[in-house]
């Protein structure tokens, strides 16, 4: 899947902001314009903040962002799989590329 936080909220947003791209602030212009400045603080306030990594991960909930590659693979479709995620291993991370394997 693709990332599962708004990109108002992605951390990387904030930094192409600083590059000058200013990717988050076109994206909260989009929903101020298509919905108000005040329904935007509704959608998306504070607390929502990467909310599916402080809701799941507590849980040992984990998530694989931007998978692709043979896990699309038409002979693992319909197949119930085991998926290993195998991460780099790295201190005080937070978030890691990884290899991920199904296990038919």
């Amino acid at each position: 899947m693709i990332s599962t936080d708004h990109p108002i909220f992605l951390p990387i947003g904030r930094f192409l902001d600083n590059l000058d791209l200013g990717h988050w602030k076109k994206v909260r212009t989009q929903v101020e314009e298509k919905f108000g400045s005040d329904k935007a603080d509704e959608l998306f306030p504070d607390m929502a903040y990467r909310l599916p990594h402080h809701t799941l991960f507590p849980h040992d909930c984990f998530h694989l962002e931007n998978l692709g590659g043979e896990i699309g693979n038409p002979a693992l479709h319909n197949k119930r799989i085991t998926l290993g995620a195998f991460p780099w291993n790295f201190k005080c991370g937070e978030a890691a590329f990884c290899r991920a394997v199904p296990f038919v």
